[in-house]
């Protein structure tokens, strides 16, 4: 961001002084009249007319490399600190008047934006568990629904039971990924049997769109979240079997790559638009795959792009013959140092 700032140039103090510059050479010309008045031998009248000029101007080449100095470790302070409100911390205190001025303006709009960021802070933790306790207020009749729904054999009814458990499962990990505090557990986490789960979770989807599924699983462990990282191959996979072709196909690799682990979630259904794939983590985007098909909400993939970004994963997506998705996942602690 381009902040505007710059040094405090000579001819900006002199402008600022200039009223006490006229007052000096007005008291200078009155002396002048003054001495001659008097009848002040011109020596004297010299030495004192010398004394009139140079103090006051010594005074302000004084004030002038004073004030600059403390002005610009000011702004170079503004230009490498990124928190640009932690200013007054770093402000060294000096003993002239504007100095002390700016200091006490700086303390009281710190103390100012402190506090609103304190209030800020409060309203997201109220708002992430009031959604935390509505998403368990809401699943509890759901889970009693879908088993009601099972002993009837009622599988329409069940499919849109999970979807709903789908969407109520994305208002959760955005209120999360919202938050000003990490609500997350990294640790070393079975990269394995986290797919393994998800694609349990997703088996009647691929059953129903008729999907072959191909494993390329080394036993991989990487550094995450658990919970989040499962809810990122989940979307992935979701989006996959809604974009899928007949008999189509999807294979999930993972494979050591230097530092890291490197999963790929490869489908060959209908791709993606080369101009759709810049903005495909927008918030709100569907494209022209969702919106040919009408069931995307334009969330899955902004909440993938977040959540990722706060476990320290790399998205990339490659849409060539088949559609690819790349997870880089850390595989040490050493990226979230």
């Amino acid at each position: 961001m381009e902040w505007g700032i710059s040094s405090m140039s000579l001819r900006d103090f002199i402008k600022d002084k200039l009223y006490l510059i006229v007052a000096s050479i007005i008291i200078i010309f009155v002396s002048l009249g003054f001495f001659h008045f008097l009848g002040i031998s011109k020596s004297l009248a010299f030495m004192i007319l010398i004394g009139l000029t140079f103090l006051p101007l010594l005074v302000l080449i004084v004030e002038f490399y004073r004030r600059r100095k403390y002005y610009n470790n000011i702004y170079i302070e503004l230009e490498t600190i990124e928190d640009k409100h932690l200013i007054y911390d770093v402000i060294e205190e000096k003993s002239f008047i504007d100095a002390r001025v700016m200091q006490d303006v700086v303390r009281l709009g710190n103390h100012s934006m402190n506090s609103k960021v304190e209030l800020y802070k409060q309203n997201q933790e109220e708002y992430q568990h009031y959604i935390e306790l509505w998403v368990h207020e809401v699943k509890t009749p759901l889970s009693a629904l879908k088993l009601m729904m099972s002993n009837r054999n009622d599988d329409q009814a069940l499919e849109e039971i999970e979807q709903v458990n789908y969407y109520i499962d994305q208002a959760l990990y955005y209120a999360r990924s919202t938050s000003v505090y990490k609500d997350y557990l990294i640790e070393t986490v079975d990269l394995d049997q986290i797919v393994k789960s998800t694609i349990k979770q997703l088996s009647n989807n691929f059953i129903k769109n008729d999907l072959s599924l191909e494993l390329q699983l080394d036993s991989q462990t990487v550094y995450s979240d658990s919970k989040w990282l499962g809810f990122i191959i989940k979307q992935i996979l979701i989006n996959s079997i809604q974009y899928s072709v007949k008999s189509g196909k999807v294979i999930i690799k993972a494979y050591d790559d230097k530092q890291n682990v490197k999963l790929e979630i490869i489908d060959n259904g209908i791709g993606i638009l080369d101009a759709d794939i810049a903005r495909i983590f927008e918030m709100g985007f569907t494209g022209a795959s969702g919106r040919k098909y009408n069931q995307a909400t334009g969330m899955g993939l902004y909440l993938v792009s977040k959540l990722s970004e706060s476990l320290n994963i790399l998205i990339k997506v490659d849409n060539s013959e088949l559609t690819k998705v790349t997870l880089t996942i850390p595989k040490s602690d050493m990226h979230f140092k």
